[in-house]
């Protein structure tokens, strides 16, 4: 299964926030796995960016839940996280200090500050997130794949599974 949501922080139509996207995925998971069989089946959640943020507050919202999310709960045994803002990103910063000059000049309406705000380096709301889901990881298998270097202006292009070359 896939899970999605409108987390474009430029043009986007959404006001949802990250505890909303996990309220939502719950909702989700619970219409999906109504029979006894499939509520017993393992969960593995594969994340990418702000999706291993949202699984983060999702295991957080069930754990909270427990009397009607305990074969959720149970059910979720690994997650892997790609390229997942743990502690924020550089870029979430970066944006959001353009995002006040394109705020002034736009009155407000084109970018999703509050999602930047939540994803930049050392931002409170992350943390607290992290904070509150760190416990429920520890039960299960976790694998985090992150870049260790800067990518730059490195651009490699696949046609049919080969390389066209890089600039």
């Amino acid at each position: 299964m896939t899970f999605g949501y409108d987390s474009s922080v430029l043009l986007g139509k959404s006001r949802m926030t990250i505890n909303d996207f996990a309220a939502d995925l719950t909702t989700r998971l619970e219409i999906e796995r109504e029979k006894t069989r499939e509520r017993n089946r393992p969960l593995i959640f594969i994340c990418h960016s702000l999706g291993g943020v949202v699984f983060k507050e999702f295991l957080v919202h069930i754990s909270l839940q427990l009397d009607d999310c305990r074969h959720l709960a149970q059910s979720v045994s690994g997650v892997v996280f790609m390229g997942t803002p743990h502690r924020g990103s550089k870029v979430a910063s970066l944006a959001q200090v353009l995002s006040k000059i394109v705020d002034v000049a736009t009155l407000g309406s084109l970018i999703r500050t509050d999602l930047l705000r939540t994803l930049r380096v050392s931002s409170a709301e992350l943390e607290t997130i992290s904070r509150h889901a760190t416990l429920l990881l520890k039960s299960l298998a976790v694998i985090s794949f992150y870049e260790q270097k800067p990518l730059g202006a490195t651009l490699v292009c696949l046609i049919n599974g080969k390389s066209a070359g890089s600039r």
